[in-house]
Formats: C-alpha cells, structure tokens, sequence
C-alpha cells in the first residue's frame, strides 16, 4: 500500500476517469475525498470506495462557483488532518457543433480584420 493513510482530493471523482482514479488510489490505502457536482453519481461512488476506504467521503460542489473552492481543502483537511494529493480531474464545457464554433471563430477574426474563411464558406 503505497498510499497508506495519504489525503486525495479528486474533483469530478464521482464518474468516469476521476471515478477511476479514486477507486486505484482507494486500493493503495490512500484516503479519498471525491468532490462532484453530480450528487447521485457522487453517492453511489463513495458507497464503492468505502470498500478500500472507510473514512471517504463526498463534496457535492460545483468548481464554476469559484468563492467555494476553498472549502473543499477545508472539508478535506477536517475529514483527514491532512492534503497530500490534489487531483483536479474536474472540467465544464459547451458542447456546439462544429459549424457554430467555426461561423463563431470567423466572426471573431473579421472583427479583427481578418477573416479566416470566406462568406461563403461561413453560410454553408
């Protein structure tokens, strides 16, 4: 166990790599806090790692409210005594089409004065 007893904050641990993650460093001993927007998600993975885990728990926390950020080293701490190993696997994005994005990207250059396509190409 070459984690033993280690502090692990993971944000968006709660699904996908960051679920991952948590789960492996929960195996080698470290003790794990997921932070995750998705509190169901969150639920049911803390339910999993506490298997490997006993003393983990769950932060539900959305990382766009930047004024919070802070409490989840608190809640952390508070928990383990300690952070050893910050993971911030978190990520927000806007899923668009392609087209969008590019007739957006055109008309942020033409507004520059210059334009990176043609019209043309922009309305098909």
């Amino acid at each position: 166990m070459r984690l033993k007893d280690k502090g692990v904050l993971i944000t968006g641990g709660a699904s996908g790599i960051g679920r991952g993650m948590a789960m492996a460093l929960a195996k080698e001993g470290a003790k794990i806090a997921i932070a995750d927007m998705d509190a169901k998600a969150g639920a049911q993975t803390l339910e999993e790692l506490r298997q490997f885990s006993p003393e983990a728990i769950f932060i539900e926390a959305n990382l766009r409210e930047t004024d919070k950020l802070a409490s989840l080293v608190e809640k952390t701490v508070a928990a383990f005594g300690k952070l050893d190993v910050l993971i911030n696997n978190a990520h927000a994005s806007r899923q668009k089409t392609f087209i969008k994005n590019r007739r957006e990207y055109a008309y942020l250059k033409e507004r520059e004065g210059r334009s990176p396509v043609s019209r043309w190409e922009m309305n098909r």
